[in-house]
């Protein structure tokens, strides 16, 4: 188990990534009619709270987080912020979303939603984008949900047998 926090970089690198190659296929698939994001840095955050010491995996979300700016946006601080928060909201209830899959699928919808809407308002307040509410749910909120359960259902045993989680 100690050697997980070895390859656990790589793991989140990887899955950061994927997250923006399978977005720009999905946005592809639907011809831009719905923007559906992926998030599988999130939930990789998720199942690696329970073997990744508290600091370790912040320190993690934080420079996967400066990555992911530079990398999708190009200014640094939104998800250098939101993935150490999430993480240390993880941590914080570790015990209770972590007893099972159907919690830790309960606990990523919720964590999902929340991100996507701290991110939204985030980029309001900055002025990066201009929302329009009942759009943002109908088009980029609710088939990404749908698409991260999709994603959730694929990717949860292999997250957890990588990660060393033994259920």
């Amino acid at each position: 188990m100690k050697q997980v926090k070895y390859y656990a970089p790589i793991i989140f690198f990887l899955g950061m990534l994927l997250d923006g190659q399978l977005s720009t296929v999905m946005e592809g698939l639907t011809k831009n009619h719905y923007f559906t994001l992926s998030n599988l840095t999130l939930l990789i955050f998720l199942v690696g709270v329970i073997n990744l010491s508290k600091n370790y995996i912040i320190l993690l979300a934080f420079i996967i987080g400066c990555l992911c700016d530079s990398y999708f946006t190009g200014i640094l601080g939104i998800n250098m912020f939101l993935y150490p928060l999430f993480t240390y909201w993880f941590i914080r209830f570790q015990k209770t979303i972590n007893k099972n899959i159907l919690t830790q699928l309960a606990s990523f919808i919720v964590a999902f939603t929340s991100y996507q809407i701290l991110l939204m308002l985030m980029q309001i307040i900055f002025n990066l984008a201009k929302v329009n509410l009942i759009l943002f749910i109908v088009s980029i909120l609710g088939p990404s949900i749908l698409f991260n359960i999709l994603l959730f259902l694929i990717f949860i045993w292999a997250f957890r047998f990588l990660l060393c989680v033994r259920s």
